[in-house]
């Protein structure tokens, strides 16, 4: 799949051309190639921003699609649609030597290209500006499309990029909408090959479906009505069934079953950070507590020297965990178990202490190379709230249960509390994450196992039965099902999966980019 790839962008890269446009006083040139193959929550296009000023402080980029409409003459034209763009502004500042050398030397080839084709007329007082590396959502779709440099809230629109392809692998390859007159062949042929390829395939199992079917037929025909009125008998039955309203009824468990399955498997990938009421009586609610395993990776965290109790780091941390979380989190912290005899028996007793779990997106600084996926990464530490004798080891396994949220991850108030004359605000925050954590987990119903094993020692939940257990036992398995769907790559060949939507909630960053 991805040679066949590599051999259509290499055929399209001379129709799909044009890699610069100018205004007045602006111009941008893409770097990616014309055709950019879908991979996920990391698909991204790079371009390079030429201005005879400097840029607006206040400059956003939009991604729009490129519309196909006809104007009052009849003749095809194209026209930019402002209804569906979506922000892709970049967000963080790296410098060039975090880039990979190779994207970086093939930059400046265009960069320096277009600076000689530039050195007579009205874009000779252009100059380099700002190379960005923008991430493009999947909600965007398949198509043709182009970046729109505007003025804060599209208040100006100051340049528009070149046009660019995304392409994913589907049922249907082809985009007619924003097609030029030399791409527009290919995008009917790629519609006529994927119907064709469906033609085939129908036709391929259609010997199998005509087996399996007659086979069904054969072993039920003994007990099938023999009868001419065999057709007027089963009419009838299906009006019965319709009027006792059974199949009404059946509708309905389908719809509330399915309608369970999507707010539990929206709920996987949505961002926890709801603070905690005053009433600490009642225990963790909803979707708290979450449980986890991870590794603890001792003096590995840069930060440790900005807090009073050190912070440990963990790796191999679920992946589904950092989508959920980002922020400060109060709860439980395990270290491996003691073996303890008694009575000839050994037994494994796990030693737990309260804790603060800090949840933060990276620190691109410590970054020696920057791509989309890395720079959306995110840090786990946690701050165990007991005497040094008693952290954990070097690569230690431990369990964490989160039960509940301190105050959200925002970027400027931990920004600040970064700079040397914001020393004191730091601590006092800090000492404030430690007395809350400690005034709720001393609560009884706020302990180890709390919202499950321990509130069902006192109050047992009644057990359900019915519709409600089936509704249960299908949402589980089938997540358990999608769980292992979602761990296969298949961004990686190109392939749209509903995951990548759901992951791109969390997704924190939406691009970089380079002060030149």
């Amino acid at each position: 799949m991805q040679k066949g790839y590599r051999e259509a962008r290499h055929f399209a890269g001379g129709i799909i051309h044009h890699p610069a446009e100018s205004t007045k006083h602006y111009s941008i040139i893409r770097h990616s190639h014309g055709l950019v193959f879908y991979q996920g929550t990391t698909t991204s296009v790079a371009i390079s921003i030429f201005a005879d000023t400097a840029l607006p402080p206040n400059r956003t980029i939009w991604l729009t699609p490129k519309k196909w409409t006809s104007t009052s003459k009849n003749r095809a034209t194209f026209r930019q649609q402002t209804g569906a763009w979506l922000n892709v502004t970049p967000d963080i500042a790296v410098k060039a030597d975090q880039i990979n050398p190779s994207d970086e030397r093939a930059w400046q080839r265009d960069i320096i290209e277009f600076e000689k084709r530039t050195r007579r007329g009205p874009r000779s007082g252009h100059r380099l500006r700002e190379t960005d590396v923008l991430r493009i959502p999947p909600d965007a779709g398949d198509g043709y499309f182009q970046l729109v440099l505007c003025v804060g809230e599209q208040e100006e629109t100051l340049c528009i990029s070149p046009v660019f392809r995304i392409l994913s692998v589907s049922t249907n390859m082809g985009a007619i909408s924003g097609a030029n007159w030399a791409t527009l062949p290919l995008e009917i042929g790629a519609i006529a090959l994927s119907m064709r390829a469906q033609a085939a395939v129908g036709a391929a199992i259609m010997p199998a479906k005509l087996a399996v079917k007659g086979k069904a037929k054969g072993k039920a025909g003994k007990f099938m009505p023999q009868t001419q009125n065999a057709a007027k008998a089963k009419m009838a039955g299906k009006l019965a069934y319709g009027a006792t309203g059974a199949s009404q009824k059946v509708d309905e468990q389908l719809t509330a079953f399915n309608s369970n399955y999507k707010e539990e498997r929206g709920g996987t990938f949505t961002p926890v950070w709801k603070i905690e009421d005053a009433d600490h009586e009642s225990g963790p609610k909803h979707p708290y507590p979450i449980r986890f395993a991870a590794r603890c990776e001792i003096g590995s965290s840069n930060s440790a020297d900005q807090y009073a109790i050190p912070l440990t780091k963990l790796v191999n941390v679920p992946e589904v965990v950092t989508y959920k979380l980002s922020g400060h989190y109060f709860g439980w912290c395990a270290t491996p178990p003691a073996r303890i005899e008694r009575n000839g028996r050994i037994k494994k007793h796990h030693h737990w202490y309260q804790a603060v779990i800090i949840v933060s997106p990276i620190d691109v600084d410590d970054l020696d190379r920057i791509t989309m996926s890395r720079a959306n990464r995110k840090n786990v530490h946690l701050q165990i709230l007991a005497d040094v004798r008693d952290q954990p080891l070097n690569n230690a396994d431990v369990k964490i249960e989160v039960l509940g949220c301190l105050r959200p991850w925002d970027p400027e108030i931990e920004r600040e509390a970064l700079e040397p004359s914001e020393d004191e605000t730091a601590m006092i925050n800090e000492m404030s994450d430690i007395t809350l954590t400690q005034t709720i987990l001393d609560e009884p119903a706020w302990g180890p196992g709390a919202g499950s094993e321990q509130k069902e020692d006192t109050d047992p939940k009644p057990k359900v039965h019915g519709m409600e257990r089936l509704k249960q036992e299908y949402t589980e398995k089938r997540l358990a099902v999608q769980r292992k769907i979602d761990q296969v790559p298949l961004h990686k060949v190109g392939v749209r999966m509903p995951v990548d939507r759901m992951r791109d909630k969390s997704v924190v960053r939406n691009g970089f980019f380079i002060r030149r």
